[in-house]
């Protein structure tokens, strides 16, 4: 008799100990899961500012290629006017010469058009496919967020525990650090 009172007594006490420690509070609880699944993602969700940023200087880059190119191509037919123009001898020649060259660069410089004009429609589309990536990831990001906080919440983590978790820096230290 005397071992059952000792027990109910060491059963209270130990359930009014337990009861004292504060659970973790739901903002805690989305923490705690956010970094988990922070830990567990490949690496942070892009920033879209930084995404576009970086499309719009590749953007930059490809139209100056395109410029510089066109230039490369414009400069060689003026090179190759001036040696020819050295050589003729009437000026006739020479309005021949010129009015051929002015032909054969406004073709050049049409031949870059298209390219030019693509690289808009291009842009806004590489944009546009940035954006529903990043919209994606988050949402893929969230309900594995929401999952998480829906197993916790049965679980019942103690306030100690949650903080112990939104400050894990490894998946390792997550689960068997933080117990």
């Amino acid at each position: 008799m005397k071992n059952l009172i000792l027990t109910a007594v060491f059963c209270f006490v130990g359930t009014v100990v337990v009861s004292c420690i504060p659970a973790a509070t739901d903002a805690e609880i989305g923490q705690m899961c956010e970094n988990l699944v922070g830990l567990r993602a490949d690496g942070p969700l892009p920033v879209e500012k930084d995404l576009l940023a970086s499309i719009d200087e590749d953007f930059k880059a490809q139209e100056k290629k395109l410029v510089d190119w066109r230039a490369k191509d414009l400069k060689g037919w003026d090179d190759e006017l001036a040696a020819k123009l050295k050589e003729a001898e009437s000026d006739e020649e020479k309005a021949k010469l010129n009015e051929d060259y002015a032909k054969k660069k406004e073709i050049t410089s049409k031949q870059f058009d298209p390219d030019l004009q693509a690289l808009g429609p291009n842009k806004e589309a590489a944009v546009k496919a940035a954006r529903e990536k990043i919209a994606d990831k988050k949402a893929e990001r969230d309900e594995e967020v929401k999952k998480c906080v829906e197993e916790a919440a049965t679980e019942g983590p103690s306030q100690q525990v949650a903080q112990c978790r939104i400050k894990a820096d490894s998946t390792d230290a997550y689960w068997n650090q933080c117990r």
